[in-house]
């Protein structure tokens, strides 16, 4: 719903489970802040901050939400892997 997002948002995503101790539980919130962070701080500074790069030919990424939220898992500790691993099983 567009009054659940943020001001800064173009988009949001939440990925929820289902757990049997606690119902459906929010693990992950995602918001699209598009350029909005930007702008602000060089309406601020009154400096131009933004880079534009051109390519001959498109980039592509087989990069996935989930590929990336276990690209953040990776680095915590065993004992936290397990915990997630733990809670996402339930």
């Amino acid at each position: 719903m567009k009054d659940e997002m943020a001001h800064y948002a173009a988009d949001c995503w939440d990925a929820e489970i289902l757990s049997d101790r606690f119902g459906w539980v929010e693990v992950v919130g995602i918001a699209d802040r598009t350029d909005y962070d930007l702008k602000a701080h060089a309406k601020q500074s009154e400096k131009e901050l933004s880079v534009y790069v051109s390519y001959d030919t498109p980039r592509r990424s087989k990069n996935s939400l989930l590929n990336q939220i276990w690209e953040f898992l990776v680095p915590c500790s065993r004992e936290k892997q397990e915990r997630w691993q733990m809670l996402l099983k339930h």
